[in-house]
């Protein structure tokens, strides 16, 4: 039998506006349930997770990267602007609590 989690992430509506608004969004969330299952991707394999177009991958993950949701790091690539996103390192870390 598995333990069970809740995680809890406590925000300041004055101080992190720009992480509620991100929260907001039912695909914001998916991106962030998809890289903390798969770990690091680049827009294009979210995309083809999600099954969504790369342009709305990417304007989403703009919004969670201001937010501070997102940790980007510069990948090897064909393309000198590839970059990799995973859930943060530091910054809004959940905290965890047994039931």
């Amino acid at each position: 039998m598995t333990k069970s989690t809740n995680a809890f992430l406590t925000l300041m509506p004055d101080e992190n506006a720009d992480a509620i608004n991100a929260l907001a969004s039912p695909l914001r969330i998916a991106i962030l349930k998809l890289l903390r299952q798969t770990g690091p991707m680049n827009v294009n394999m979210i995309s083809a997770a999600l099954d969504l177009p790369q342009s709305t991958i990417a304007t989403n993950i703009k919004a969670l990267e201001a937010s501070r949701l997102l940790h980007t790091e510069a990948a090897l690539s064909l393309s000198p602007l590839a970059k990799l996103y995973s859930k943060p390192r530091r910054g809004f870390q959940a905290e965890s609590a047994k039931v």
